[in-house]
């Protein structure tokens, strides 16, 4: 997977047309989420050292400027790594959590010896009521961004912040825990390059981790955990690149939860295949340049399985299931289902058992509401999806969660492996019994528990008793054959 997400990276390098050499341009995180719309920026004017504060601007956000607005979330219950900052609380306490205490950090850090830092530090600690007030009156929902401009520049234009997000960025990769775990002159385990330094904590999704001493191995030492897992700083930017790629183009919804698909191609495969694919999906993920009506498994309107199905077996598509509570790139990332390895042809075989029991005229008679956007927009014939499972196996139902077996019969349709029909057939009951005892209509659940049996008995996964008794009855007409045999020639 790691490798996949390297050569994601590569494309999404050459396509911003970033550099390698200029890590700023990839460490900037974009601080604006949905409701944004402007920033709010503190204004100081700097002459001989001194500062004066001039009022609140609101200025339109833009995504082109992020490099200006020099935004890196930082630790959830701490300041970001530069005084630009989301308004995710009171204003009050982002002001003096994220602001406040970003300045006094370092003015109270000996190392430090820049004269402005400390100044702004006791200009806005002495000033801090008036710009308080002034930003309580500008602030909503969608200015919801809080930034400086000094004499009219944004941070973006100081070296002074640049190299702190650089330097403070860059120490994510081999300092945690209070331990730095880096080396020189030593081999990176994803580009099998020698590099003049290799990190030990670069842990893209967090699912790498040496929280613990004894997830360590030689030693148990945290800092020398690069032993495990050597990275050079160029591939965990890369990394880092193509994780945001990830997040930005290829994280989709799915009943509850959400996936990345992960193209991995193989070797043979050239570069500009490797673009087109990408391009391909960038243009289908966009509804104004879609040149056919898309078939979908998921409820996602974004979905491109069916494009990914149109490809030939040259790539692997990995999907990996996860939940993430404080957002994409917060601190908590759990992931739920890795589903490696699953060949266009096989997504091609889902799509096709869909259109065979998407055609049967049970299901074509059978009208259900359409929803878009949770608003009813109409209604139209029965189709698959992965919701026909996900009506059987909820969220929640009668304070239990199915969300398990959810994804573990999703895992074996998308890996071709049986499904058990009285396994199965035990929640459809169940689902169906509810139904009836709430006075609910049980109509449509019924054709739906048809549609699900109809749709894996097509893929040829359902595995029946029946099947099973005839298999052990087979094998025991094998072993008395056998048995005979060994008499006769005993005999």
């Amino acid at each position: 997977m790691i490798e996949a997400i390297r050569n994601i990276g590569e494309y999404a390098l050459e396509k911003e047309e970033k550099s390698i050499n200029n890590p700023l341009e990839i460490l900037v995180d974009n601080p604006a989420n949905k409701n944004t719309k402007n920033i709010l920026f503190i204004l100081f004017d700097e002459e001989n050292r001194e500062f004066k504060y001039h009022g609140i601007e609101t200025e339109e956000y833009s995504k082109e400027k992020l490099k200006k607005y020099l935004y890196k979330k930082g630790a959830p219950r701490g300041t970001d790594i530069t005084p630009t900052s989301m308004v995710t609380d009171k204003i009050e306490k982002t002001f003096d959590i994220k602001i406040l205490n970003w300045f006094k950090n370092y003015n109270s850090d000996k190392n430090n010896k820049n004269e402005m830092l400390r100044n702004i530090y006791f200009y806005i600690k002495e000033n801090k009521e008036k710009i308080l007030q002034d930003l309580k009156e500008k602030s909503a929902m969608e200015n919801n961004i809080i930034s400086f401009k000094i004499n009219g520049k944004y941070l973006g234009k100081f070296d002074i912040f640049r190299n702190i997000l650089v330097d403070k960025a860059s120490e994510n990769f081999y300092k945690k825990y209070g331990k730095v775990s880096k080396s020189e002159n030593k081999l990176c385990s994803i580009c099998k390059k020698k590099s003049s330094e290799v990190y030990g904590v670069v842990s893209t999704f967090n699912f790498y981790t040496v929280d613990k001493k004894g997830f360590v191995s030689g030693g148990f030492k945290q800092k020398d955990a690069w032993k495990n897992y050597p990275v050079c700083l160029n591939c965990a930017l890369t990394l880092e690149e193509g994780k945001k790629y990830l997040g930005d183009n290829l994280s989709f919804s799915f009943y509850g939860f959400k996936y990345l698909l992960i193209p991995k191609f193989i070797k043979i495969v050239k570069k500009n295949i490797q673009k087109d694919i990408f391009k391909k999906i960038e243009i289908q993920k966009d509804p104004r340049f879609r040149k056919k009506e898309i078939k979908h498994l998921t409820s996602d309107e974004n979905e491109v399985l069916d494009l990914m199905s149109e490809q030939g077996n040259y790539l692997n598509n990995n999907f990996l299931f996860y939940s993430a509570p404080k957002g994409f790139n917060g601190a908590v990332f759990n992931i739920l289902l890795y589903i490696e390895d699953i060949l266009p042809s096989r997504l091609k075989q889902l799509f096709k058992a869909k259109e065979v029991v998407d055609q049967e005229e049970i299901f074509q008679n059978c009208e259900i509401d359409i929803y878009q956007d949770r608003k009813k927009i109409g209604k139209g014939p029965l189709e698959f999806n992965f919701g026909i499972l996900r009506t059987f196996f909820p969220r929640i139902s009668n304070n239990m969660t199915f969300n398990k077996y959810f994804l573990d019969i999703t895992n074996k349709i998308f890996t071709n492996k049986p499904v058990e029909y009285n396994f199965l057939l035990n929640f459809i009951v169940k689902k169906i019994r509810d139904d009836f005892i709430k006075n609910y209509p049980t109509k449509i659940d019924t054709m739906k528990a048809f549609m699900l049996l109809n749709y894996l008995k097509e893929l040829k996964i359902l595995k029946l008793k029946k099947e099973e008794k005839m298999e052990t009855e087979d094998l025991s007409a094998q072993e008395r054959e056998g048995e005979e045999i060994k008499e006769k020639v005993e005999l």
